[in-house]
């Protein structure tokens, strides 16, 4: 079955009852408190990471490179320092080139210093990049101003666009409304996330296609590049009425084009096939357990696992769905079908991978 055009959730039950808010409300704080230590166990392991496997090594000026004189063999990576300034290298490659990855507190313009991985800073608006490039000494790292060093964006260029993302890429109604920043996010994952297919002949287009924030952060024009939407797109900061009005937007631009997404009632029908084919799937496995069950212990060699005892899962949504099947079924879908599997595996009956087919798990 195709992947749903949209997240969903494992249903859990309201927590109801005194007793059953209190047991709630004691495992928050203790969540809080094991977060807080985590979190200062994380840092050190950073700290202690970095040590080990980004050692420090000397600069030379001449070469603009690090000196990897008593570089530890099978390091992949190395830091140089420039006063205040460190950078990253990457030891990968041939001819012992490192390559820059990435520069911390770089000198620029305004006198700020900034982490950088691309030569470029924020503008003065918050809403787009000055590019220009890095000037790398013993002493320091700046950040010098070049607008000639600003990426264009050619769609006809781009191998890795689409027929459908150059259209788009064309469109003055679609290069108007992604001027606006927020209205880029939220084309972007509309774009990415949803299955779109043309209208006459249903060809979809490719999901989470890097080309597709390329093309947006070109027809900005803004000096943005591709991982700025592809890994830092979120809906986070912009008002539902306007997330609401952006997303009819596209959906327009895109009608215009041909092009459209799932109905509500088309998402409704795949749940609920979605729904019965794990149900189908369920009982075709509650009828192979008493076959499992008959094989010797140990039968499989131990996997030293630490295994759960699953339920079907239920997403946001089904519960109707759930409540209205058979006594028989629903049994299937019981806890104690979790505790026969989990003995199964506990007792090596079934292989990692079967525990895994029984369970419906895909990690």
């Amino acid at each position: 079955m195709s992947r749903y055009p949209y997240d969903r959730f494992v249903y859990f039950a309201p927590t109801r009852g005194f007793v059953a808010r209190l047991q709630s409300a004691w495992l928050s704080t203790q969540h809080s408190v094991s977060n807080g230590i985590l979190q200062f166990r994380t840092r050190l392991s950073s700290w202690w990471h970095r040590g080990k496997h980004q050692p420090l090594a000397a600069f030379d000026p001449r070469t603009g490179q690090p000196v990897l004189a008593g570089i530890p063999d099978g390091a992949n990576f190395c830091r140089t320092r420039h006063g205040r300034a460190t950078i990253l290298w990457s030891l990968y490659g041939s001819g012992g080139t490192c390559h820059f990855c990435q520069a911390q507190n770089v000198l620029i313009a305004t006198g700020k210093r900034i982490e950088a991985t691309q030569p470029r800073r924020p503008d003065d608006s918050g809403d787009g990049w000055i590019w220009g490039r890095f000037e790398i000494t013993a002493g320091d790292i700046a950040l010098i101003d070049d607008p000639r060093a600003k990426p264009k964006y050619d769609p006809d260029a781009d191998p890795e666009a689409t027929p459908q993302e150059k259209l788009l890429a064309t469109s003055p109604r679609f290069r108007a409304a992604v001027v606006d920043p927020n209205c880029a996010r939220v084309a972007y994952l509309l774009l990415s996330q949803l299955e779109w297919f043309n209208v006459g002949d249903r060809d979809e287009l490719p999901a989470l296609s890097s080309s597709i924030a390329a093309m947006i952060a070109g027809m900005r024009d803004r000096g943005e590049i591709y991982t700025d939407y592809k890994f830092g797109a979120t809906t986070v900061g912009i008002p539902a009425a306007d997330i609401r009005r952006y997303t009819r937007e596209i959906h327009d631009i895109m009608g215009e084009l041909g092009w459209r997404t799932h109905t509500a009632e088309e998402l409704q029908l795949r749940a609920r096939a979605d729904f019965g084919s794990r149900v189908d799937e369920r009982i075709a496995n509650w009828n192979s357990l008493t076959e499992f069950e008959a094989r010797a212990a140990d039968s499989y060699e131990p996997t030293s696992g630490r295994y759960a005892e699953i339920p079907m899962l239920i997403y946001q949504g089904e519960e109707t769905w759930a409540e209205q099947l058979p006594p028989d079924t629903k049994h299937m879908m019981s806890e104690e079908y979790a505790r026969r599997v989990r003995h199964l595996v506990a007792t090596n009956r079934i292989s990692h991978d079967e525990y895994r087919t029984l369970t419906g798990l895909t990690w």
